[in-house]
This record gives C-alpha cells, sequence and structure tokens, in this order.
C-alpha cells in the first residue's frame, strides 16, 4: 500500500479502516496462496516444528489433561495452507479446526488434508475477527 492510499484509509473512521485493512490482507494472502508455503522457510525450520509440537504438549499438561495428544482438539486461527497443522498431524493426529479469511489458502489446505487421510477436521472460511 503506497503512501497515499495510507493516508487515505487512516482518515477514514475506525469500523472503515478495518473493514479496508481486512480486505487489502485477504487480496495479498489470495495473490500469495500458491507460493506461501515456499516462501515462509521458518515453518521449514526444525527447530521451529519442534518448539510448536513442545508448546502443544505443554499446553495439554498446563490444563490437566493426561490424555495422549491425539485427543486434542486444535484450533488454527490464520492456519493459511496448513504448512504447520498438517505437519504436526503427521506426529498426533488431534481433531483439528482451520481458520483463515483466504479461501485459496483454504483450498490448499484442504488439498493437503485429504492426503494425509485425517477424518477429524473442519476447514473455516472466515475473518478471525468474527
Amino acid at each position: 500500500m503506497d503512501t497515499d492510499k495510507l493516508r487515505e484509509v487512516l482518515e477514514l473512521p475506525p469500523e472503515e479502516q478495518r473493514q479496508r485493512i481486512l480486505e487489502a490482507n485477504e487480496k495479498l494472502h489470495d495473490h500469495l496462496a500458491d507460493a506461501y508455503d515456499t516462501e515462509h522457510p521458518q515453518q521449514l525450520h526444525a527447530h521451529y516444528q519442534k518448539r510448536l509440537f513442545d508448546n502443544l504438549h505443554e499446553a495439554s499438561a498446563f490444563l490437566g489433561r493426561d490424555k495422549p495428544l491425539s485427543d486434542l482438539s486444535v484450533l488454527a486461527l490464520g492456519s493459511g495452507t496448513g504448512f504447520m497443522p498438517v505437519r504436526l498431524l503427521t506426529i498426533a493426529p488431534f481433531s483439528l479446526t482451520c481458520v483463515d479469511m483466504s479461501a485459496p489458502m483454504l483450498d490448499r489446505l484442504k488439498l493437503k488434508l485429504e492426503a494425509t487421510g485425517h477424518k477429524k477436521l473442519k476447514v473455516v472460511a472466515r475473518e478471525i475477527v468474527d
């Protein structure tokens, strides 16, 4: 967004600002859907993936659950193409709900999920603030 467009948006009432920003964000992510996984190399880093998986274990323990990770229900907000949720499903087949505002990103996610054969999942296209 160039400076003039940004000034224009900032002069709008807050609700209109919010809507314009959400629309721009959705348009950008729709455009990036095909290359998103390769454009975010931190997702490919083994340390990042391990840290996320460890956080699931810690969250499960914190909530007082002595059940295995496969009994967890995970809500992935801003899941995009699902790189990390799908990766985690290969480790623990938990119940998964993915939410993202970009339908093209979710289309790629659905293809990945279908390939896993995972059955306990739900994909929702909507703004997270809803």
